[in-house]
């Protein structure tokens, strides 16, 4: 199954920050499918289902988590939701 240009898309801007996001990747070729279930079928006690990234390293799972820090921060401080 080849990837639209929007998933194109968000999987280059995402591998460019250093990290690869499965669920946009699911249902490709063999790993998608396996990467889910995996994760999938994991339980907490908070969580439903698990997912996983991989990042490149940990500079670049710092960062990803800093930018969603700032940017949750950003919209309690303009009351966007």
């Amino acid at each position: 199954m080849a990837l639209d240009f929007e998933t194109r898309s968000a999987v280059s801007r995402d591998l460019f920050w250093g990290f690869l996001n499965p669920a946009l990747l699911r249902d490709i070729g063999e790993y998608g499918p396996k990467w889910w279930g995996l994760f999938g079928a994991l339980r907490t006690d908070r969580a439903r289902g698990i997912r996983g990234r991989l990042y490149k390293n940990l500079w670049s799972m710092q960062a990803y988590h800093r930018i969603a820090v700032v940017e949750g921060h950003n919209r309690l401080a303009t009351g966007a939701a």
